[in-house]
């Protein structure tokens, strides 16, 4: 059965774009792989150091990183659980930052679910 727990699926309703999400998720990858070379190419102490640097950059930046973006008013879509914020917008189907719900488009949709704007209720 198909479910929106996925890792990309909270990283949306946490606010974050399509784009953002795929950068983050691309950066995690990109740490494990480079982890991986570095234990294999110069052994346990280096890769723990290389660890422990990302640890740290992870540590100072995740307060920014994971907190909910944008204000108080959020608009929830009821079939999927997708949050509109009205200071982030949609930028991947052209809403910008700042546009509030009642001024979407009438064709305006989930990014996730594809239902319209009659399925939203204010949170």
């Amino acid at each position: 059965m198909p479910d929106k727990g996925h890792l990309h699926h909270k990283m949306l309703k946490k606010g974050f774009t399509q784009k953002e999400a795929v950068l983050v998720l691309y950066g995690i990858s990109a740490t494990f792989g480079m982890f991986a070379v570095v234990l294999l190419e110069s052994g346990i102490w280096k890769a723990l150091s290389f660890a422990l640097i990302v640890i740290a950059v992870i540590a100072l930046g995740y307060k920014n990183m994971f907190k909910l973006r944008g204000g108080d008013t959020m608009y929830k879509c009821l079939a999927c659980g997708y949050e509109y914020n009205p200071e982030i917008g949609d930028p991947d189907n052209g809403i910008e930052p700042g546009t509030p719900f009642e001024d979407l488009p009438d064709t305006w949709v989930c990014p996730l679910c594809g239902v319209g704007k009659d399925m939203f209720e204010e949170e």
